[in-house]
């Protein structure tokens, strides 16, 4: 599992290169965003010039194989950049290990 988990931490920690390296040309996203729903271009775009995290910690690790060359991934993340913390749950499918999905739902903050 260790392989595919530092896989996605690239994805948080390490930029344009790895995205282009490891993601599908035909990936979907969904983020917590207005327009939310992105393909490999509007993603990369959004990696470019909101930058990479600081930090990330991923719990509650869960790795799927539905055959096939086909994984799942899911974990809750905490990620920090510029003072700011992020909390959500997500999900990543890979298939021969390229990402070809990605979704992110907030956590809200607990009062």
């Amino acid at each position: 599992m260790t392989d595919l988990i530092e896989r996605e931490r690239g994805f948080w920690l390490n930029g344009g290169d790895h995205y282009d390296e490891h993601a599908d040309e035909e990936a979907i996203y969904v983020v917590p965003k207005k327009d939310g729903i992105l393909d490999h271009a509007a993603a990369a775009r959004i990696i470019q010039d909101s930058g990479i995290w600081d930090e990330v910690d991923m719990e509650d690790l869960r790795r799927q194989e539905l055959g096939e060359g086909i994984e799942v991934l899911t974990y809750r993340a905490t990620g920090r950049r510029d003072g700011a913390v992020f909390h959500a749950n997500c999900s990543t499918i890979y298939r021969g290990g390229k990402l070809i999905h990605h979704q992110q739902t907030p956590i809200p903050a607990e009062d």
